[in-house]
């Protein structure tokens, strides 16, 4: 009775690292982006964690940051973009 589940069930190990890891991010994201992939099985390929929990941890760790009132790197980005243009 649970041999589709077991069928169906995908198995990620420990990741296995990356060698450039700035290239294979955005090609990650790119593939998520295009639809190619999904979060999910990017986040379990890269680190072998689990897409949801990991959202759910940022999604504490960007509320805590808002309150702290500590700036992203983009949006120090964004501002410095604007002070530049303004000058």
């Amino acid at each position: 009775e649970y041999k589709a589940a077991w069928c169906g069930a995908q198995w990620y190990g420990p990741s296995q690292g990356q060698l450039d890891p700035l290239k294979e991010a955005k090609a990650a994201k790119l593939r998520v982006d295009e639809t190619f992939s999904t979060r999910e099985k990017e986040t379990a390929e890269m680190s072998g964690l689990n897409w949801e929990e990991t959202a759910q941890i940022r999604g504490r760790e960007e509320d805590t940051r808002r309150e702290l009132k500590i700036s992203s790197v983009q949006e120090t980005a964004e501002q410095t973009e604007v002070e530049d243009q303004n000058v």
